[in-house]
């Protein structure tokens, strides 16, 4: 009679068991990576508040309290406009200026050369949403042609492209009035019709440079500094033969004196 077989049959083979964790720290991420990244964050931020500051310091607070306009011209708080590459700040009139200010913030740290290392501004005469579109155009301009502005450069809208204000299509590069700072390396952009724009560049260069001579005309004619929509342009005044040979013999007697 055959015995029973009491071996056990093998069951199925049990996983390898995984290896013991390492107690020891976590590595560290690499520190080109985030000590780097943090550092250009910090100092970017740091450059934001400091800018922000000299400008409340001039225009006032922003309008609205506390925000800043992003490149879709959307309100954002200051801490996120502070995180962006470049961002645009309004301020409201006050009893010491009665036109609306745009200014940007942050083109002068996406510069690559010293010369384009400026922040952009505007006056309008009324509150115009327009206003942050077009500097975002012209530093998107800036920045993709490496063209750094300067005063007396005339910008047209094609150029930039954004169809400018209403009959004030093309904007002419000058330095802010004397109460601005130079520290805060505005330039100003003003709006000229393109008529203005027309007989500036008919000037003969051997003679004067018709776009200060244009800039003068602007001053002497009272329209610098503020890009007002609604103005008689210059080339449809009364006393605008008075204004242009004034200054044409200002620019080509005294180029100095006729700053930009």
């Amino acid at each position: 009679m055959a015995t029973k077989s009491h071996a056990r049959t093998a069951g199925p083979a049990k996983p390898a068991a995984k290896p013991a964790k390492s107690k020891g720290r976590k590595p560290e991420p690499k520190p080109s990576r985030v000590a780097g990244s943090t550092a250009k964050i910090g100092a970017s931020s740091n450059a934001f508040a400091a800018r922000d500051k000299k400008y409340s310091e001039i225009f006032g607070a922003v309008f609205p309290k506390g925000r800043v306009f992003d490149s879709a011209g959307e309100a954002i708080t200051l801490q996120a406009g502070a995180q962006l590459d470049v961002c645009f700040a309004q301020y409201a009139p006050t009893p010491e200026r009665m036109s609306w200010v745009y200014a940007s913030h942050g083109l002068s740290q996406k510069a690559k050369n010293k010369e384009s290392r400026l922040e952009l501004m505007l006056h309008c005469r009324e509150r115009d949403a327009s206003a942050v579109r077009i500097l975002m155009n012209t530093a998107r301009y800036m920045l993709e042609s490496g063209n750094p502005l300067k005063p007396g450069d005339l910008l047209s809208s094609t150029q930039i492209a954004d169809p400018g204000l209403t009959g004030l299509p093309h904007w002419i590069v000058a330095e802010p009035e004397k109460s601005i700072p130079e520290q805060l390396d505005l330039i100003l952009l003003l709006g000229v019709s393109d008529a203005e724009m027309q007989v500036a560049l008919k000037v003969n260069p051997e003679l004067a440079d018709g776009r200060r001579v244009l800039l003068e005309a602007l001053r002497v004619g009272g329209v610098f500094p503020v890009t007002d929509s609604k103005r008689t342009c210059l080339t449809r005044r009364r006393d605008f033969h008075r204004l242009w040979e004034c200054a044409f013999r200002t620019v080509r007697e005294n180029p100095a004196k006729a700053k930009a």
